[in-house]
Parts: structure tokens; C-alpha cells; sequence
């Protein structure tokens, strides 16, 4: 199967009752399939008695995957003296992580930081391919400045094969150097 438009043929067995069943992450090698639209057909090739029929086709589009965005909590003290601030965010696939073929999502993290009164401070990470199974991850540096509350929200922006995700607020109070 293939979303450009290509043609790729897959053997599936009937089992006594005539019907067939497999996963669809077989279809490509056992690798999961691309985002897209795709028509399956089924086709009986035929034997000695039969000749060989289609029998039917199906539409059906695989969609973007669901993300999670987090920011590690060790990123994410209580109080911090004014200054730069690193931030550690992870972005993972939330619906089967460790499928075979699965690859991490990838692209970029806009981490928010958002005073409590004055201008929002943003900065961007690129994530790290992650492999099947581990997050993604970036880390992103800011510079708080004025002293007081800051809630700090890192939102993924999604990629060909992944949905945007937004990670849970964290709240940080900036304190003047001594």
C-alpha cells in the first residue's frame, strides 16, 4: 500500500470459514503504515475449479498519531533566582509505544513562559529522534529576568505523523539575585 498512489500486494490466507484476518501493520513489512488514504482490494486468484474474482474494496486513512508533551520535573522547580533556565521537554507517541516500526515523534517544542504580568518569554528546541519506546526529547533555554510567577508550558507542534500535544503547566517563581 502506498498513500502516492503506488501498488503493493500483500498474500493473505482464508481459514475454513473463507474469511481472513491480519494486523494492519503487517501490510508494510511489519512496519507501521504511513499517514494517508488507502484502498484495500481483495482479489481471489483463482485454482483449478475457480477463476479468479475481485471481491471487494475498502477505503480507509490512517491519521496522525496522538502525542504527550512533558517537562521534566526536575526542569521545573518551585524557585529559581533570576538568570538562564534550562528546560528538559519529552514529546511520545501515546497510543503504543514500543509498536515495531514506530518511530518517535520528531520537530520542534516552543516552551512558553508565562509571567504572571509583563510579556511571555518563548524559546524552541528541536527534539531528538527518539527509538520505539523512548521519548523524544529537547532541551530549551530561556533567560527569566524580572523577578515573580512564571507558569512554563511547552506545546509540540506535531510533524507528518503526530498531533500537536500541550504539556501540563508548571509554576515557577523567578526571585532576584542576592
Amino acid at each position: 500500500m502506498n498513500p502516492a498512489g503506488g501498488t503493493e500486494a500483500t498474500t493473505v490466507t482464508l481459514n475454513e470459514s473463507g474469511t481472513a484476518a491480519w494486523d494492519m501493520a503487517t501490510l508494510e513489512g511489519g512496519t507501521l503504515i504511513p499517514v494517508g488514504s488507502y484502498t484495500v482490494t481483495a482479489l481471489y486468484l483463482g485454482d483449478d475449479e475457480y477463476y479468479s474474482e475481485a471481491t471487494g474494496t475498502n477505503t480507509f486513512a490512517v491519521e496522525k498519531a496522538s502525542s504527550t508533551s512533558a517537562i521534566s520535573s526536575s526542569s521545573c522547580p518551585s524557585s529559581v533566582v533570576a538568570g538562564s533556565q534550562s528546560f528538559s521537554v519529552s514529546v511520545r507517541w501515546t497510543n503504543n509505544p514500543t509498536a515495531t516500526g514506530a518511530v518517535e515523534p520528531t520537530d520542534q517544542v516552543i516552551l512558553y513562559a508565562n509571567p504572571y504580568s509583563g510579556s511571555s518569554i518563548t524559546g524552541t528546541g528541536t527534539l531528538s529522534q527518539g527509538i520505539p519506546g523512548v521519548p523524544s526529547t529537547a532541551t530549551i533555554k530561556i533567560t527569566l529576568t524580572a523577578a515573580g510567577q512564571y507558569t512554563v508550558t511547552a506545546a509540540y507542534q506535531g510533524d507528518a505523523n503526530y498531533s500537536t500535544s500541550t504539556s501540563e503547566q508548571c509554576v515557577i517563581t523567578v526571585t532576584k539575585p542576592t
